[in-house]
């Protein structure tokens, strides 16, 4: 199966395939999803590779051949994650998931992964438990609250 990103052609697997587990509209729906979750977890690599680029330019065909790589790579460790179903939080645990998320997207930039996707998942989950954000989240909440008393006492 082809993908298109920024009018670059990219070679996936169809991964999923009729039989006695899914039926053949079952597999082609799938295989469809797969590949346009992989194109939108991707595309910030292309743009990237093409942002020093002169117009009407075109990446090399190494360039291009690297970013094919890269996508086999994703691809192959994809997985379709369940539906997440947000819970109620708490102002703490809603700083942490920020601190939590900021760092695993600055350590994908980082490292020139994609920002999106189970790798991501897991790195937020990873930094989720560090005490460290925990105790950050707590201080940042805790002064937000302190500055908010303040100011209202200065308005009283």
């Amino acid at each position: 199966m082809k993908i298109r990103i920024r009018h670059y052609t990219f070679q996936l697997r169809d991964r999923y395939a009729a039989g006695h587990v899914v039926t053949a509209g079952e597999a082609q729906a799938l295989n469809q999803q797969l590949a346009e979750n992989i194109r939108n977890n991707i595309d910030r690599l292309v743009v990237d590779a093409i942002a020093g680029l002169q117009p009407g330019q075109l990446l090399s065909a190494a360039a291009q051949a690297e970013l094919q790589e890269r996508i086999a790579l994703y691809e192959l460790n994809y997985q379709f994650q369940a539906r997440h179903i947000p819970r109620r939080t708490g102002p703490i645990e809603a700083e942490a998931m920020a601190i939590a998320t900021e760092r695993a997207l600055e350590g994908a930039r980082f490292r020139g992964e994609p920002e999106d996707g189970p790798a991501i998942d897991a790195e937020i989950t990873a930094w989720l438990e560090d005490p460290e954000v925990q105790a950050l989240a707590r201080t940042r909440v805790g002064e937000r609250e302190r500055l908010a008393t303040v100011g209202l006492e200065e308005l009283l």
